[in-house]
């Protein structure tokens, strides 16, 4: 989310309208006051105030994985991904620009708004933060002790791993005009561009045309390699094998290598 934001606040700066999700959900009362009685159900010394307290909240979140996976993607499939769409419609039929964020785990959904947006002569961006799994459950623990969102550690790993073998499928669909990959894996080098991907009629300054043929890649080679030898070493093992395959073909000078 924080990516996306950073991203959008730079590039649509004009009637530009941020869609999230979890977001949504987060911000229904009767959220917040399930999840502090499932939680106080489950540890006596829940709200424990130390939200640096790792292994705590590492606990919780294990023992009340199953209890808050249920309310989560209750009150997500019965409310907010309607509101959800409802905000997108508003702010299509506006003409705003739009910020839409998804986990990446299933891309159908995310096909059928490219279709819907490009149908309405919108130019399609992904912008896709690379993260290691590991990365990702560490953050996914520190920022339910913060914001209460909810999180079983062990769908983490299936999600990261479902976006990574996803985000080269869907570039693949001819339906996304710019592809960039940004670095977000803790490098601190503030969310740099790794890659920026074009379709080949927009790379070539040509109408649209619905092909998986890819234009040439604005590529920081330095970045691609280090937040590929990065990927490498955190552990994630065969998981991670499709995005460091598409990773190295995303530039044809350096392989990301």
């Amino acid at each position: 989310g924080v990516v996306l934001r950073r991203w959008a606040t730079a590039n649509l700066t004009v009637n530009y309208c941020h869609i999230n999700v979890d977001a949504i959900v987060r911000a229904l009362p009767l959220y917040n006051v399930s999840v502090d009685e499932l939680l106080s159900d489950v540890s006596p010394e829940y709200p424990k105030p130390a939200q640096s307290d790792t292994l705590y909240w590492t606990t919780l979140l294990s023992e009340a994985a199953d209890k808050l996976d249920s309310l989560y993607y209750g009150l997500r499939t019965s409310i907010a991904n309607r509101l959800s769409d409802l905000f997108l419609n508003q702010a299509l039929l506006y003409r705003y620009n739009v910020a839409w964020e998804t986990t990446g785990a299933s891309i159908s959904r995310t096909l059928r708004q490219l279709h819907a947006v490009q149908a309405l002569g919108y130019r399609t961006w992904v912008l896709y933060p690379i993260a290691s799994v590991r990365t990702a459950q560490q953050r996914a623990v520190t920022r339910f002790a913060r914001t209460r969102a909810g999180t079983n550690i062990a769908r983490i790993m299936n999600v990261t791993g479902a976006a990574q073998r996803n985000i080269g499928r869907l570039w693949g669909t001819g339906l996304v005009d710019n592809l960039v990959l940004v670095d977000n894996t803790g490098n601190d080098t503030g969310l740099a561009v790794v890659a920026h991907l074009r379709g080949a009629a927009i790379a070539a300054g040509l109408p649209r045309s619905r092909t998986t043929a890819e234009g040439p890649a604005q590529c920081s080679c330095e970045a691609l390699h280090r937040v590929t030898a990065t990927l490498k070493v955190d552990g994630d093992g065969e998981r991670q094998e499709d995005l460091l395959n598409f990773m190295a073909q995303a530039c044809p000078r350096c392989g990301g290598s």
